[in-house]
């Protein structure tokens, strides 16, 4: 029914219609009796002949009505003349946000302010027990002084639309089915929908918090998260596809970044719960780089006390949480969590997460000394002593406890090494070229993974022939299987499988097996798997520590899951997260901000020349051009969390994204001319190897695919890629040529700890071993011949110089060396030091140098970002 100017419609005069929706006409109306402007929404006349819906629709009316804020449309009253059902609303002069946001994106400040008002109108209708249903930017107005305000609050609850008339503009229809469900109808925008809704579930709050979601990702990008051509499309997108947080403009403060991507967990129990959180993350304006938030920074004398007090005030604690449950009436709640944080030494920093034994008496964790040595210590949670481990960390990957915790095991020297406690002597269980996580079983098993990409071996500890026990299943996605964590029997076994990241919400599976049979069982998705305890699965997702009530008898998971708080560090391509818990509650985890590196040129004494581009997330090795005016270098991107390459202008300082970032993309090399860099990415699954031009648009193409990892290390002058490729007998060097179809050249196996180094004639390698009990580097014939021990007391990260007349290196107490070549016969000159290079990667150059030897780059950690430290929670899984 359409309405003229004057007609009536009670104390209310139609002056000029204002629009429709799928809730109706809006007309302008004159309120007679009060003199003010309004707006009338004449409800569609099907609705108006349904006295159930009608009676439905009006309590609804009154309870939106009872709400009052400034970000929220009023609510008038509720006419009902001669048949017509009509809502009296707040006039609202203004632009419809969803006019604002055809126009483009809008500027990440004004975007986020909108988003702050929004949330506040949420939070008070929320407080109210009023939850909006249909939340979409055509409800939401922007008036001229830049209030927001969001109208038709709480109304879609009464309200069903007329679908019969075809499916219309998605964006705009407030129910897009009539299907019925034993919960209730689906209501709401398609577009906007939470995954609840649109499977016809009850909805809560929570739904609200998911469409508000949508909303800001639509204003940050200019375009619609979920889309299709029918409503049936939409819906599909809505409960299946994966949102595209690449799409999100560089510039949104992390905290808004971290507010998008909890508002769109499609698990409703893993959502933010309350939107009074999301207004407060949104209101920290000004937010500083990551890590530098003045809040997440300790001062300095707080960040130089000694392991001492920490010592004491956790032994102190410890002895008040176990003294309790006898002081204590059987009445009340016994083993409250205890929560410690511990850092290291003035000028070191924690560097491998840290692993508790199974009873969680004993921790273990890395640490990195200011001189740069990387050592291993153990710490009973009931003393004041930590005791290193007699290995430097560089020769450990992965390590993991025995059952008893009398023993660990760790990757090293293309061999799985145990390494007991009571002897302090390591001592070899079998081959493994690149141990990726592991786990000691109370019956003497060993899980672990002989490569990234390999399913579990299983192998004594005894030592012995390590045997398969699961399969790494490529028709599923599946590309690792990692951390193992065996349950009591000592038979079966949890696992994480992990998956591609194109087209999933998850890293991957958290899956259960046995030794004795070939069966895997899904337990459920989550981006990393911790352990097993009190009865409870322990895994992160996005970052957060979370407990689901788990039965090790049936292997059945149950329940809702439930946080912990405190957020993890997640270990990027290798699935794990910086966190471990031992089977009695205990939780060890460590948080460590983002941990920023600015790009520095510096000449042979240190010198700083110039700052190169912005502080990032930088991800070693770094790489110069062959005419040093550019560097290759791989960026944690905030948004996905992945490691993408990014080519950087030492002049300019300009910074350009050269590949997709849709997946793990690393590990570049420039071409000897220059026009390309080759790099390694996991789009498939292993690491393959792939080449990008620096010249035109032209995409990626693909040099070498097969189900091991292969990373770039350098090339031949005629052209020929150099790499390594990492299988079940080893670390093989190999050489491809660019040519399509050109089949690879193998030179043997090698020690695979770090950078392997090509000579710039191509005939040598320079790499680093730990044979001798400590990182040394050598130098060896690609083909054959015997190698040459090239630095004197430490070092890794070899470099060529470009003429090939000298070795560069980091020594142990992070100095740069120079070392001749070739060696000269006999005497020679030792290698010389530099300048010192803070904070060394694990195993890649965090440096590069110029081809004529005068000039390097450093990637140097901003200071204020090496906050490091560990909590540790007794009690902390319940």
């Amino acid at each position: 029914m359409t309405f003229a100017a004057g007609t009536r419609l009670g104390p209310y005069e139609i002056t000029a219609p204002l629009g429709a929706g799928g809730m109706g006409e809006v007309y302008r109306a004159r309120d007679t009796k009060l003199n003010r402007d309004v707006a009338i929404k004449v409800l569609p006349a099907a609705f108006a002949e349904d006295r159930e819906r009608v009676a439905r629709f009006r309590r609804e009316a009154q309870l939106a009505a009872s709400l009052n804020h400034v970000n929220v449309g009023a609510i008038y009253g509720l006419e009902e003349t001669a048949g017509t059902v009509a809502l009296v609303l707040e006039l609202i002069e203004g632009e419809e946000l969803a006019a604002r946001i055809t126009r483009g994106p809008l500027p990440v400040d004004e975007a986020i302010a909108i988003a702050r008002q929004i949330a506040e109108g949420l939070e008070a209708a929320h407080e109210k027990g009023i939850v909006h249903r249909d939340l979409k930017p055509a409800n939401v107005k922007i008036t001229r002084d830049g209030t927001v305000k969001i109208l038709d609050f709480g109304l879609a609850k009464g309200f069903e639309s007329d679908a019969a008339g075809g499916e219309g503009d998605l964006s705009r229809s407030p129910t897009m089915s009539r299907h019925m469900t034993e919960a209730g109808m689906i209501l709401g925008t398609a577009a906007y929908m939470s995954p609840e809704q649109a499977r016809g579930r009850p909805v809560d709050k929570r739904s609200d918090i998911w469409s508000f979601g949508v909303v800001l990702y639509e204003m940050l990008t200019g375009r619609r998260l979920f889309e299709g051509e029918t409503v049936s499309d939409v819906l599909a997108a809505v409960l299946r596809a994966t949102p595209d947080f690449a799409a999100v403009p560089d510039g949104v403060p992390v905290s808004a970044l971290r507010v998008l991507r909890q508002c769109l967990q499609k698990d409703a129990k893993l959502r933010l719960h309350d939107i009074a959180d999301a207004r407060i993350a949104l209101g920290e304006s000004a937010e500083p780089p990551p890590g530098l938030a003045p809040a997440m920074i300790a001062p300095p004398r707080a960040r130089a006390l000694p392991w001492m007090i920490a010592a004491g005030l956790l032994l102190a604690a410890l002895v008040v949480t176990l003294a309790a449950p006898r002081l204590k009436p059987r009445t009340e709640p016994a083993r409250k969590a205890v929560r410690f944080v511990l850092t290291p030494p003035p000028g070191s920093t924690y560097s491998s997460w840290p692993l508790l034994t199974a009873d969680g008496t004993t921790l273990l964790f890395g640490v990195r000394a200011a001189k740069g040595k990387d050592l291993f210590w153990t710490r009973r949670l009931d003393s004041e002593d930590s005791k290193p481990l007699s290995v430097e960390m560089p020769t450990l990957r992965f390590p993991f406890w025995s059952w008893d915790g009398k023993s660990v095991a760790y990757g090293s020297e293309g061999r799985l090494v145990r390494f007991d406690l009571s002897t302090s002597r390591p001592q070899g269980i079998c081959s493994a070229p690149l141990v990726f996580h592991g786990d000691w079983g109370s019956r003497g098993d060993i899980l672990f993974a002989p490569f990234y990409g390999a399913g579990l071996h299983r192998v004594p500890s005894g030592g012995g022939t390590p045997v398969a026990v699961t399969t790494v299943d490529r028709g599923q996605d599946e590309v690792a299987h990692l951390s193992p964590r065996f349950l009591a029997d000592g038979r079966r076994f949890l696992f994480f499988a992990r998956l591609k990241h194109a087209g999933h919400d998850r890293e991957g599976w958290i899956c259960a097996g046995s030794l004795d049979q070939k069966a895997i069982k899904r337990l459920r998705q989550a981006d990393a798997l911790v352990g097993i305890s009190e009865g409870s699965l322990v895994f992160t997702i996005e970052g957060v520590l979370l407990s689901q009530p788990f039965d090790e008898t049936s292997l059945a998971t149950g329940g809702e899951p439930a946080s912990i708080p405190g957020r993890v560090v997640h270990e990027g391509d290798s699935a794990s997260a910086a966190a471990s818990v031992s089977r009695d509650g205990t939780l060890a985890f460590r948080s460590d901000p983002p941990r920023l590196r600015q790009l520095q040129l510096v000449d042979r004494s240190g010198k700083r020349l110039q700052s190169i581009g912005a502080p990032a997330r930088y991800v070693e090795p770094i790489r110069l051009s062959p005419d040093g005016s550019r560097i290759a270098i791989g960026r944690i991107d905030e948004r996905t969390a992945l490691t993408n390459l990014w080519i950087v202008d030492i002049d300019g300082g300009a910074s350009v994204r050269i590949t997709s970032g849709r997946q793990e993309e690393r590990h570049p090399v420039f071409s000897p001319d220059g026009s390309s860099v080759a790099f390694a990415t996991d789009r498939e699954g292993p690491y393959d190897l792939a080449l990008r031009s620096l010249a035109g648009s032209a995409p990626d193409r693909t040099l070498l695919a097969t189900a091991f990892d292969k990373l770039p290390y350098g090339w031949t002058r005629d052209g020929r890629l150099f790499y390594q490729e990492s299988d079940s007998t080893g670390a093989k060097l190999c050489l491809l040529s660019t040519q399509p179809g050109a089949k690879p050249e193998t030179f043997g196996v090698a020690p695979w700890e770090g950078d392997t180094v090509l000579s710039p004639d191509g005939q040598w390698i320079a790499f680093m071993s730990s044979e001798t009990g400590q990182s040394e580097i050598y130098a060896r014939p690609l083909v054959e011949g015997a190698k040459v021990r090239v630095s004197r007391d430490g070092g890794r990260s070899p470099r060529w110089r470009g003429d090939g007349k000298e070795i560069f290196f980091l020594g142990n107490d992070q100095m740069l060396m120079s070392a001749p070549w070739p060696l000269a016969a006999g005497a020679r000159r030792p290698p010389q030091p530099l300048f010192t290079v803070p904070i060394p990667a694990l195993n890649y150059a965090p440096y590069d140098v110029s081809s004529d030897g005068q000039k390097f780059v450093v990637s140097e950690p901003l200071e204020q970002t090496m906050r490091s430290e560990i909590t540790v929670v007794v009690n902390g899984v319940r």
